[in-house]
């Protein structure tokens, strides 16, 4: 027996006690490459809580939200809970975004690994965390306009609001207001945005994890103009995001698509965005598609990016403080 199975199931069981309940048909969805333990866990959860599990595991996907087998997209659609643990992102590919338009919701935990079941970001107390959510989700749905700067470099500003709102995800799933958004994620803790199409002007350095590259050794420049990445500088890890780009993505793959604040006060900097993305203080900013979180762009890709001690203000209030978070 694996020495970690009782601190795994001590978390496994948080998304699902907060979501799940007696009944439900869950479909978790893995990959060859996602740790057994990892789906094992989260299907014994789903029994404990009278839950009926299924399981579907496919071959990777070749890019995050890169679509699922159509098995496995045809079968999200049946599903009273989705659990995604894949390795590759898929909740922002076509047949995610459908699912949850047509009423199904997911746990999104793709790239969850057996040692994020038992330390950092999984940990938390996610019932906490709810109340600093749901003050930022205020923020970002009075504001007109946000900027985000950083030591790095980043100095970025962008429109918000126009009866465009915000989310917030915090481990229970919630059918955010007017966007298709309907999910939680594990380990989760993010609040955010998608600015206003052909607003965002500026720069943006990530220079901590970004999907596709993973830990960054050197910064990755974006000079953003009117809402798009009009040039992706740095050095080899910025040419393998170029490469991707043009490789799995479309003319849409530059749209800047999200500011988020990561608010989970236990996560951890693991070069794997599942977690990184939340990080308490953090700013994830990406670029691709935005039609499923409120904004129109569709894209094949959404790439994120984060930049760990961030300034960020809404209006002329600030928010971030270098990994503070002041509301």
């Amino acid at each position: 027996m694996d020495s970690r199975i009782i601190q795994i199931m001590i978390n496994a069981r948080k998304p699902i006690q907060m979501n799940v309940k007696s009944g439900d048909q869950v479909h978790i969805v893995a990959d060859t490459l996602t740790e057994p333990l990892v789906w094992q866990a989260l299907a014994a959860a789903c029994v404990e809580v009278g839950a009926e599990p299924t399981i579907s595991i496919m071959t990777p996907r070749p890019f995050p939200q890169a679509e699922p087998t159509p098995e496995v997209a045809a079968a999200m659609l049946k599903a009273d809970v989705n659990i995604l643990v894949p390795s590759k992102a898929i909740l922002h590919s076509r047949a995610g975004h459908e699912a949850m338009k047509a009423g199904h919701p997911f746990i999104v935990s793709e790239e969850l690994s057996v040692d994020m079941l038992t330390r950092g970001a999984a940990t938390a107390d996610y019932y906490k965390m709810q109340d600093i959510g749901q003050r930022l989700l205020a923020a970002w749905n009075n504001g007109s306009h946000v900027r985000v700067t950083s030591a790095h470099g980043t100095d970025l500003v962008a429109k918000i609001g126009g009866g465009r709102k915000g989310w917030c995800v915090a481990g229970i799933i919630t059918k955010q207001e007017g966007m298709d958004l309907f999910c939680a994620a594990f380990p989760d803790g993010e609040v955010g945005v998608v600015p206003l199409e052909g607003t965002s002007e500026g720069v943006v350095v990530w220079d901590t994890s970004m999907h596709i590259v993973g830990m960054l050794s050197e910064p990755i420049h974006a000079t953003i103009k009117e809402g798009r990445a009009v040039e992706i500088t740095g050095g080899q890890q910025a040419e393998a995001l170029k490469k991707a780009i043009v490789e799995y993505g479309d003319e849409n793959s530059y749209n800047l698509a999200e500011i988020s604040i990561g608010i989970n006060p236990n996560a951890r900097i693991t070069g794997i965005m599942r977690e990184d993305k939340k990080l308490y203080g953090a700013v994830h900013i990406a670029l691709g598609a935005s039609a499923d979180t409120g904004g129109l762009v569709e894209s094949k890709t959404h790439f994120d990016g984060i930049i760990r001690y961030p300034r960020l203000w809404i209006d002329d209030r600030i928010i971030v403080d270098q990994g503070k978070i002041l509301i």
